[in-house]
């Protein structure tokens, strides 16, 4: 790669997207960013590794395999100053490919609870199907830190392992990874893995996994009174909710941003709504999500409320034709006589949750180009946050109010269009965006400079820090 002379303020973006044998996309990932410091006007070769352990996309990789993947190279501006410049490719291989062999399938379950260990504690990991290892003289165990450096080795005679399991005692705090092998007699190696069915989009497929994952860390988490108040994590009622909150309770948080709270039912949320019925209101998934954050003791409970129920759009918009991920009726206003019924909605949620929820979060992710959870109009969103604001403040005049939280880039020109509106940038009390994915947050701040409002809290409502333990 070089640059021209006058390349100023951009970043280059490394990406690989991976295709199954069908020809099936099946996981893209960010090889790196390179900013203009790491360039020169010169030609230079540049190698960029992209490591199976630390990224995510290693559990998407279905049975027989990536057979074909694509380069992306694309390239976005850094801050606020004009741009300029460009970047010359003369050519881009890949130089090295290592994949999982044959494997032999058997699964090692660690004894604790998520593979979450304390300082002084022994680790430890037993086979669940150990006719698997059958024929095999021994099992090697080697132990690796979170830097990828072996911290043990070991190789046990088969018989023991099956008995006693894995064992091994961490003298330091961290991240650690483990990799298992079956060894024959004549010495040959084969890696253990698991295979197993997991969802991945909207079907079921198999999945191989080598890896195995814990951590260690040096005591119990603090008394709920000592921790941060806005250390908070995410829970949906769709998945394991209790053991999302044993999860929580591990790493210390000390509040929640649940789910569950949905005005009307959607794709995949049949029967969750609250009020699919006009004036009528079934509380059974809200008070099941409500009630576990009580049980946990959340010193901070923040509920998202999305999905306008069906009987409230407009008669055009009642398709149940699933687009994107729900219904086109959930992500539309309702009809202006139907309106009302939306600051009724709110009300009713004050009055059954207002003594455990102290912040509740209006929409999700509204933004052009994609219409996962809204399809309308800024006009009709800023008259919903408008609304929805001053139904809660006739009942509660303290309790938090978020604006739908903004995610990529895309959401900025929606942002902006919405803040021209003084009344809707007085019908929230805190910006929240979603990181990871939430682009450059200085984009968004200029929705409030450029109207001469005064900045409001920041929150991130959802941050994607991936670890897998198992």
């Amino acid at each position: 790669l070089k640059t021209t002379s006058d390349y100023k303020n951009n970043k280059l973006n490394i990406w690989m997207w991976g295709y199954n044998s069908s020809g099936n996309y099946i996981g893209g990932v960010l090889f790196n960013k390179v900013t203009e410091e790491d360039f020169s006007t010169e030609w230079k070769n540049y190698t960029f590794d992209l490591n199976e352990y630390t990224t995510r996309e290693r559990q998407y990789q279905e049975n027989g395999g990536l057979t074909r993947f694509y380069i992306l190279i694309s390239q976005d501006k850094i801050g606020n100053e004009p741009a300029s410049g460009g970047v010359f490719i003369d050519n881009f291989v890949l130089e090295k490919y290592s994949a999982l062999g044959e494997c032999v399938d058997c699964d090692f379950v660690a004894d604790k609870f998520a593979a979450w260990y304390q300082l002084g504690d022994t680790v430890t990991y037993t086979t669940q199907n150990s006719d698997a290892l059958m024929g095999y003289d021994s099992v090697k165990s080697v132990f690796y830190n979170g830097d990828k450096e072996v911290v043990y080795t070991q190789n046990n005679p088969t018989n023991s392992v099956i008995k006693d399991g894995i064992k091994y005692t961490p003298t330091e705090p961290g991240f650690y990874y483990l990799d298992l092998y079956a060894v024959a007699k004549d010495g040959t190696e084969r890696p253990i893995a698991v295979s197993y069915k997991g969802s991945f989009g909207r079907k079921t497929v198999n999945f191989e996994q080598k890896e195995r994952t814990f951590a260690v860390v040096k005591g119990s988490p603090r008394n709920m009174d000592e921790r941060n108040d806005m250390w908070m994590h995410c829970v949906s009622v769709a998945g394991q909710m209790e053991m999302q909150y044993q999860l929580g309770e591990l790493l210390g948080f000390s509040g929640v941003r649940t789910d569950g709270v949905n005005w009307g039912s959607g794709w995949g949320t049949e029967g969750q709504g609250i009020e699919d019925e006009q004036g009528t209101y079934n509380w059974k998934t809200s008070d099941k999500a409500i009630n576990m954050a009580k049980k946990y003791n959340m010193k901070n409970v923040l509920i998202n409320i999305i999905q306008t129920p069906k009987w409230a759009v407009p008669e055009i918009y009642r398709d149940d034709t699933p687009i994107d991920i729900g219904y086109l009726y959930n992500k539309v206003a309702p009809t202006k006589e139907n309106m009302p019924a939306l600051g009724k909605y709110v009300k009713e949620l004050y009055k059954r949750y207002g003594d455990t929820v102290n912040i509740i979060e209006f929409w999700n992710e509204p933004h052009y180009g994609k219409t996962y959870f809204w399809a309308d109009t800024p006009e009709n969103l800023s008259e919903m946050q408008k609304l929805a604001y001053k139904a809660l403040r006739e009942v509660d005049p303290e309790k938090k109010v978020t604006m739908a939280a903004c995610s990529w880039n895309q959401g900025y020109q929606l942002f902006k269009e919405l803040m021209r509106d003084k009344e809707y940038y007085d019908s929230f009390d805190m910006f929240t965006f979603h990181s990871g994915n939430g682009g450059d947050l200085k984009k968004y701040e200029g929705g409030f400079t450029d109207n001469g409002y005064e900045r409001k809290l920041i929150g991130a409502t959802e941050e994607y820090l991936y670890a897998y333990y198992s």
